[in-house]
């Protein structure tokens, strides 16, 4: 299982001159499959985003998928026919320049936050007017529709629902991108991950307490993440698990990918009394881990870091 980065703030990053230095950083990670924002896309002349898409892959960074817009008006199951067409059309053009850089995924949200759990049905019918639309595009352009599962009070956050919406959809350019803090705060990881995980295209990484959305960089929540690690293991999935966090308390990415390599690799240290935990470091506050039979957690990485 390979470890991607969704990087939300890449377009502003490219805006600000710092491109090329982002770039370094994920070199120094070593991470070398990424999830852009739709906004890295758009407003970019074939030429450019292909020449921006070279320099990357030239250092052995993909970008793997791409987030489509959302927001208060940018969604697919709004009753405004307006605000729905339009965001349709901004989605038909994301996928539009998807396929110059040959990127094949795109994750999308059914819909935002509403007010009323009586609304959530109509609004998914709605989405499913969107997608009917947006299937036939993404079927033309060989690029596969990822809808993520949502967080409560949101179109598509009854998991069950989500998947009968998606079978009436017989496409294999049609599936799920499964968010681990989504299914966390509404049915649970695994009981979510189980539902969905035939049709998962994309898979967002992070944690939290199970009462919001934290994004939290794992495993500094409570998602059981040797569960969660050993069903995906069982399904044999390809494609990289995007971490959709900032490192635990504003630490080094590099940091942040070992820490988590390590995790998905089973080498955080526990401890059974009084009752069963992972060891933390009463000096950096990160969990302690073993690696060929050494502890080694945030202060071992200043260390080495230092010296070279």
């Amino acid at each position: 299982m390979e470890l991607g980065l969704v990087i939300p703030e890449l377009e502003e990053c490219y805006q600000k001159g710092t491109f090329y230095k982002t770039i370094e950083i994920l070199q120094k990670a070593e991470i070398h499959k990424i999830e852009a924002h739709a906004s890295f896309l758009l407003n970019k002349t074939h030429q450019k985003l292909f020449q921006l898409n070279q320099d990357l892959e030239k250092r052995n960074i993909t970008i793997s998928s791409i987030h489509a817009p959302f927001g208060e008006d940018k969604d697919l199951s709004i009753p405004s026919s307006i605000i729905r067409k339009r965001t349709i059309n901004q989605h038909i053009a994301v996928m539009k320049q998807m396929d110059i850089i040959k990127t094949r995924v795109l994750t999308i949200h059914p819909g935002g936050r509403i007010k009323k759990d009586t609304d959530i049905s109509s609004r998914e019918k709605l989405f499913k007017k969107s997608l009917e639309i947006l299937l036939k595009n993404a079927e033309h352009l060989n690029i596969k529709l990822a809808v993520e599962n949502m967080l409560p009070m949101r179109p598509g956050y009854r998991v069950e629902t989500l998947k009968q919406l998606l079978d009436e959809f017989p496409s294999p350019f049609l599936g799920i991108c499964f968010d681990t803090g989504h299914a966390n705060v509404g049915k649970g990881v695994l009981e979510t991950f189980n539902v969905i995980k035939k049709k998962m295209f994309d898979c967002h990484v992070h944690d939290n307490d199970g009462t919001k959305d934290m994004h939290l960089q794992p495993p500094y929540g409570k998602i059981n993440w040797a569960e969660f690690f050993t069903a995906v293991e069982n399904i044999d999935f390809k494609r990289p698990l995007m971490i959709e966090s900032l490192p635990w308390q504003g630490r080094e990415l590099s940091w942040m990918f070992k820490e988590v390599r390590m995790l998905k690799d089973n080498q955080i240290l526990e401890k059974d009394s009084p009752k069963k935990h992972f060891l933390r470091c009463r000096k950096c506050n990160h969990f302690i881990y073993n690696v060929e039979s050494e502890p080694i957690c945030y202060c071992n990485f200043c260390i080495q870091t230092a010296q070279v």
